[in-house]
């Protein structure tokens, strides 16, 4: 038997047996699985300490959020790049990073440094710099015969920001082991910008397991900043020489903590993959919903009412039984005459003529008019002589005249005269 690897293709090429061909392909059916990926969600939040929280956030957390239990395990030893003066803890919860934050927020000033979310293969490392790159001088050359003059100047550049990194790895169990590197870093000013720039850091490196779906709080990482501020009397505080007697100078320091929240979760196949794609989109939009309620607020005052604009009505449309456009033209009824018609049965008397509701219907005959001179003219009469109609009349559409045509000036029918046309 004889097994040849595709690397391009990530195929296997086997030359066997049928009988061992059946059981290469057995085992391969056991391996050749699609790798299950983690969804690593990180919240990395500056904490402002204050008298509640002046012993840290460890021990703010102890016992419960909300009704929700927390187990706390202190972690001294497992980080590196945590000094003894600001140890590590550690705490896990069966809860999302918002509960956490909520929590904090009630007490103190809480600033989210940044929220990563990466979707990681298993064994696989996600990096994530979110910064500036810093040049930095790490050799250089000078000559000797020109007065030690630096010729070369070996430079390197270092990112500094926030800086985040994760490998999982998914155990039998179903839990998640994560190798963590997690850095918030920053270039210090100084007063000579010919030397090398100085970089303060906050560093966390460790090795956690987390159950699927659950939440680490990582912290302890301290940090103090001293802030100069300036109060007193506009213009007169300026003044050379007498300004101190109108202001004073403020020295404040600041405390912070670095606390990193992660939230591992286990996707085995697309449709979790999806839901997890389609979970992200609405935070999104919530997000997005949120930002436009803030800003409405803030840009408009509160007494003022913003109305919604009123569609217009629709214009009203005449409905027509005309194929072409046309025009309401009412018919002028003509006299009633007593006199006979003179060819009895071709024709009609003076009292019947057409309806306007239809053509071919003929209007009732009168109760008093003159009888005819004629017997054959009543007999012919009769004969076409219908019913009257119990409809009123109503204008009969006519044809309008195209932009070149001119419309014939329209004149009463003549006595006797049937008017017809094609509608």
């Amino acid at each position: 038997m004889r097994i040849i690897a595709n690397e391009p293709t990530n195929t296997l090429l086997i030359y066997a047996t049928e009988a061992e061909f059946e059981k290469v392909k057995n085992v391969l059916r056991t391996v050749d699985v699609p790798p299950k990926q983690v969804l690593v969600e990180a919240t990395i939040v500056e904490v402002g300490l204050n008298e509640d929280l002046r012993y840290g956030v460890q021990y703010y957390l102890q016992g419960s959020i909300k009704g929700l239990p927390i187990q706390v395990a202190l972690t001294n030893g497992n980080f590196n790049g945590i000094g003894p003066t600001a140890p590590g803890f550690g705490l896990t919860l069966d809860a999302p990073a918002k509960a956490v934050i909520d929590a904090l927020n009630d007490v103190t000033q809480v600033n989210v440094v940044s929220a990563p979310n990466v979707m990681v293969l298993n064994n696989q490392s996600a990096r994530l710099v979110v910064g500036d790159q810093v040049p930095i001088a790490t050799q250089s050359s000078s000559d000797p015969l020109q007065g030690n003059q630096v010729i070369v100047n070996t430079i390197e550049l270092r990112d500094t920001g926030v800086i985040f990194e994760v490998t999982p790895r998914i155990n039998s169990s179903g839990s998640v082991q994560l190798d963590i590197v997690q850095e918030v870093s920053s270039v210090k000013r100084q007063a000579d910008p010919t030397l090398t720039p100085t970089i303060s850091q906050r560093k966390l490196s460790s090795s956690v397991t987390v159950e699927n779906g659950e939440t680490i709080v990582l912290g302890g990482l301290f940090s103090t900043q001293g802030n100069v501020g300036r109060a007193g009397l506009p213009i007169l505080s300026e003044l050379p020489g007498i300004g101190g007697a109108f202001g004073r100078t403020t020295d404040v320091n600041a405390r912070t903590e670095l606390i990193v929240l992660i939230s591992p979760k286990i996707v085995g196949d697309k449709f979790q993959a999806r839901a997890a794609t389609n979970e992200m989109r609405r935070r999104i939009q919530e997000l997005r919903f949120e930002d436009a309620n803030v800003y409405e607020k803030a840009v408009l005052p509160p007494d003022v009412v913003v109305e919604k604009p009123v569609p217009a009505a629709p214009l009203p449309v005449e409905r027509s039984d005309c194929e072409q456009p046309c025009a309401m033209i009412p018919l002028t009824p003509s006299p009633v005459s007593s006199s006979p018609l003179p060819h009895a049965g071709t024709s009609f008397k003076d009292s019947e003529r057409l309806t306007t509701s239809s053509i071919g219907k003929v209007a009732p005959k009168p109760t008093e008019s003159a009888p005819p001179s004629k017997p054959g003219a009543t007999k012919a009469a009769a004969t076409v002589a219908v019913k009257p109609t119990v409809q009123p009349p109503r204008p009969v559409p006519v044809a309008r005249p195209g932009p070149t045509a001119r419309p014939a000036p329209a004149s009463p029918p003549a006595v006797g005269e049937l008017r017809t046309g094609v509608y």
